[in-house]
């Protein structure tokens, strides 16, 4: 998946379904790509889920 606004469309239709760990998934990813989309975040608020847990990103070299 390379869209995250696809992703919280995909994830909410699996909820909507009763698949809550498919769902889980395409929303964690879209999560990654895209912690601030604003679709997201929606479908997450509307469904009384919780922000997925980013990982924290790796420190740059120096």
């Amino acid at each position: 998946m390379k869209d995250a606004e696809i992703g919280a469309h995909i994830g909410e239709v699996l909820w909507v379904l009763g698949r809550h760990d498919e769902s889980r998934r395409y929303f964690d990813d879209a999560y990654k790509l895209d912690p601030d989309n604003r679709s997201l975040r929606r479908t997450l608020e509307r469904l009384g889920l919780p922000e997925p847990k980013s990982e924290p990103k790796p420190e740059p070299a120096p």
